[in-house]
């Protein structure tokens, strides 16, 4: 009799452990999974935009360049270009320098207004 109590506590021991690190182990992957969606696929969404947003400049876009609005004159090659950032001055820049294009309603919304201070 006693020796059936024994091997039940033993058998006991030797499950905890294993229960243990399985939990241990489901919690990781939890947590790897919360970081991945909140973290990792939104970075890399942002950052596959932004690559998209690079391969389709095209001439004439009005654009960001660190700061500075300008306007896109030539594509020079894959990683360069050239843009215009007040008349008759030119820039050659690199491509990754451009942070945003600029749409109609940017572009209309940013224009002085003509009315005259008196």
């Amino acid at each position: 009799m006693l020796t059936v109590v024994a091997q039940t506590a033993t058998d006991t021991m030797a499950a905890a452990p294993a229960d243990t690190t399985m939990k241990i182990i489901l919690q990781m992957v939890i947590l790897f999974a919360i970081f991945y969606f909140i973290l990792i696929r939104p970075q890399q969404k942002k950052v596959r935009q932004q690559l998209q947003m690079l391969e389709s400049l095209k001439v004439g876009q009005q654009v960001i360049v660190n700061g500075m609005f300008a306007k896109i004159t030539k594509i020079l090659n894959e990683r360069d270009i050239c843009v215009e950032v007040a008349p008759g001055v030119q820039l050659t820049i690199l491509r990754s320098a451009v942070s945003q294009v600029l749409s109609e309603m940017d572009i209309l919304s940013n224009k002085p207004s003509k009315k005259k201070e008196v």
